[in-house]
């Protein structure tokens, strides 16, 4: 993206397309990008994988990262901050065979606390649909300081198979135990499960909780 402070008129800084604005020793000038005649090495090849397939793999996900890393940190939240912590904790990196560890993965990082005794169980209600419901206990050892009762369930099902992601970003309160999501479900895909609590006022997320995947005629949890 090139910038062009002074009016129209005035010197370009930055790319648009081919053409690139810079300066040198206070004199302005425009050149082409080069144009690389070389074909990509074996590892940049493996790097533009890794790259396409983390970004493939966040994608459907998106508005949960925006509200689950929100506070990350103060330079780095939201889809970014997913990012860096999969490359740090969830990424096994193995070139074109890199793999994502969803056990490893955080939907929300914060300090608000989760609820207790957090439970998983899915059913199919209909041919080729599923629900699955979430339940939980109040913690009895904290302060109503440490949490609030109008806390609210963020619960993502991410069918990794076909890349399709269901859940709520915020709907039952922690007072509630209990929330419920509903899926198109297929008996040979996989469905990955995490749930976390958004404060009312949206200022804190606690961490997320992977409950594990669900298939056919099992349930297997975290």
């Amino acid at each position: 993206m090139a910038e062009n402070k002074d009016g129209i008129l005035g010197p370009l800084k930055g790319k648009i397309g081919p053409i690139v604005g810079s300066s040198w020793r206070g004199i302005p000038y425009i050149k082409t990008k080069p144009v690389r005649k070389k074909p990509p090495t074996e590892k940049e090849l493996e790097n533009r994988h890794i790259f396409a397939f983390t970004q493939g793999w966040l994608q459907p996900i998106r508005d949960f990262l925006k509200l689950g890393f929100k506070n990350y940190s103060q330079t780095n939240y939201g889809v970014n901050a997913a990012k860096s912590f999969m490359y740090k904790y969830a990424l096994t990196k193995d070139g074109m065979n890199s793999k994502i560890d969803p056990s490893n993965m955080q939907i929300s990082y914060g300090d608000l606390p989760l609820p207790e005794n957090i439970q998983m169980e899915w059913i199919k209600t209909e041919e080729n649909v599923a629900e699955v419901t979430l339940s939980w206990t109040i913690p009895k050892n904290l302060s109503t300081n440490d949490f609030d009762l109008h806390d609210q369930a963020m619960v993502l099902v991410y069918n990794l198979t076909d890349g399709s992601a269901y859940g709520v970003l915020h709907d039952a309160f922690r007072k509630a135990g209990k929330q419920r999501v509903e899926i198109d479900y297929s008996p040979d895909h996989e469905y990955h499960v995490w749930i976390a609590f958004l404060s009312a006022d949206r200022e804190r997320q606690s961490h997320s909780l992977y409950m594990g995947v669900i298939t056919e005629n099992k349930e297997v949890a975290d």
